[in-house]
């Protein structure tokens, strides 16, 4: 089975291999430059299903970094995604260990920073932030141990959420408040005893 053309794609950094003048399948710069394919080239059957599924690897590796790039992200939202396009357990985990062992993954480091962003952002009470990080699949034990090295309790939160949303007239009403503040995942009491000491 003879390569007959490697032509660069238009938008995407891969190049298609033709074999006997038919597209066959396409690999990214690395995987060309790795793999030493040229024209003339002549490929067996079994080299050439071996091509065809590392190419089936490489491109769900590079839409896993477009999905990874677009925002942080879990492991778990990783593992999520690759599920959805129905990507076999083995593969999964490789691409997984791939985005962790560059940098890309790290659900610690994401929990930490998600923690402080929403914080400063749209304060909400330990419960909220938890629930929101068990959604994304954030592990029981790291969501503890972050939440753990937060300063504020809800106390703290509460009173400085209160401070803010005073000013806003929509606001100046307790029973609107109170409901904007449950929303947030505070406690009815403990909203009626941050009021009261406001």
């Amino acid at each position: 089975m003879l390569i007959t053309k490697i032509v660069k794609q238009k938008h995407l950094n891969r190049y298609s291999i033709f074999i006997g003048n038919a597209y066959s399948f396409s690999l990214s710069e690395r995987k060309l430059t790795d793999t030493r394919l040229h024209i003339g080239q002549n490929l067996t059957k079994s080299e050439l299903a071996a091509l065809k599924l590392s190419s089936h690897k490489d491109k769900l590796t590079e839409q896993t970094y477009r999905y990874v790039s677009m925002r942080a992200r879990t492991e778990g939202e990783v593992e999520e995604y690759l599920k959805r396009h129905h990507v076999e357990p083995t593969v999964r985990q490789t691409i997984i260990d791939r985005l962790k062992g560059i940098g890309l993954l790290d659900d610690r480091k994401y929990t930490e920073l998600y923690i402080q962003n929403r914080q400063q952002l749209k304060p909400s009470s330990r419960q909220r932030l938890i629930l929101e990080l068990r959604k994304k699949h954030v592990p029981e034990k790291i969501i503890s141990s972050e939440l753990a090295k937060e300063q504020d309790s809800d106390a703290t939160t509460l009173r400085t959420l209160i401070g803010q949303k005073r000013r806003q007239p929509r606001y100046k009403d307790d029973f609107r408040l109170m409901k904007f503040l449950a929303r947030q995942g505070f406690h009815y009491e403990d909203i009626k005893e941050a009021l009261k000491s406001a």
